[in-house]
């Protein structure tokens, strides 16, 4: 049985992705294949940072199985396939009593859950990691499907949810995360030891900046991630996360792998003519004039592309 959820995070507090180790730890559900973290346009308005949403399956677990995290400091494993499958009804109460402990009262936070015995078209996906998607299309297109869902507040997160049951991992990579509640103090010094460790790693991506001294596989202190290591190989991944871990001054709450699609682009468009609100393009064309800096070190220029202007940006936190 599938199980997706999104939008329980704020800008400033909490992630999505703890709640899958909050779920598993109940010790009730096996899990069967790897979770999956699917990020969505990033150019939603009201997203609050990654807009990612969360995929996993659980049920009775059969075949081989393989490490994919820990809690309490007790393996984890997830199982290639199940022999059972479990009732809807209940995998949705337990998740919503999760989501409802766990989730961000904020004013833009609105939590949805959404589950499934099977994958949703693809085209939902697409819709979402491109586009914009309204909420009753979405309502709509489940009850069609005949899947359980709830939601809290304006249901919004039921968007992403769906986006998440529908996407396929045509193109994937890996991250692994380290979560702990509390104190996560780590000397900077530290932190970019470990970024650099990271980085050196073969297939890893976007760990560090060292020119700017930006150890990147360390998120806002405010979540309850630690850490996140992306890569494109599992098994590297899973040896440079206990390397990182085996230099923080405190033990970990749990550890999680998950599939994603970062830095796969599939967000974005190829340019035909036409550019609509709150899409990613990519363009080719000539530059019409030097970047011109604005207040903030934003940076701005001009391109002439398939005979028309198109007004280009640099921001200041690329800091190039």
């Amino acid at each position: 049985m599938y199980i997706a959820f999104d939008d329980t995070d704020s800008r400033k507090a909490m992630c999505t992705t703890y709640l899958v180790s909050e779920f598993l730890r109940m010790g009730k559900y096996d899990l069967i294949g790897i979770p999956s973290l699917v990020r969505l346009n990033p150019n939603i308005p009201y997203k609050t940072r990654g807009n990612g949403a969360v995929r996993i399956r659980v049920g009775k677990g059969s075949g081989k199985k393989f490490f994919c995290g820990r809690i309490s400091g007790k393996p984890i494993y997830s199982y290639e396939s199940s022999s059972e499958e479990n009732d809807p009804e209940e995998i949705l109460e337990d998740m919503y009593c999760i989501v409802d402990k766990n989730y961000q009262r904020d004013e833009n936070t609105n939590p949805g859950i959404v589950v499934s015995d099977h994958l949703f078209p693809e085209v939902m996906y697409k819709n979402a990691v491109m586009g914009m998607v309204e909420l009753e299309s979405v309502i709509r297109k489940l009850d069609e499907l005949g899947s359980k869902y709830r939601g809290i507040k304006n249901r919004r997160g039921l968007i992403g949810s769906s986006a998440a049951m529908a996407w396929r991992g045509r193109r994937l990579t890996y991250e692994i995360m380290g979560y702990r509640e509390g104190n996560k103090q780590i000397p900077d010094e530290t932190r970019m030891e470990c970024a650099i460790l990271a980085d050196g790693v073969e297939g890893t991506f976007n760990s560090v900046d060292r020119k700017n001294r930006y150890p990147a596989i360390f998120p806002n202190p405010r979540t309850p991630v630690v850490y996140g290591i992306r890569g494109v190989n599992l098994e590297k991944l899973v040896e440079t996360s206990e390397s990182v871990a085996a230099k923080l001054p405190f033990s970990l709450d749990s550890e999680i792998l998950f599939e994603t699609n970062q830095g796969t682009d599939d967000h974005i468009e190829q340019y035909t003519g036409d550019l609509d609100d709150l899409h990613t393009y990519m363009i080719s064309g000539s530059v019409l004039s030097k970047p011109v800096s604005t207040e903030g070190s934003h940076y701005f220029s001009s391109i002439s592309a398939g005979g028309r202007i198109v007004k280009i940006a640099a921001f200041e936190p690329t800091k190039e």
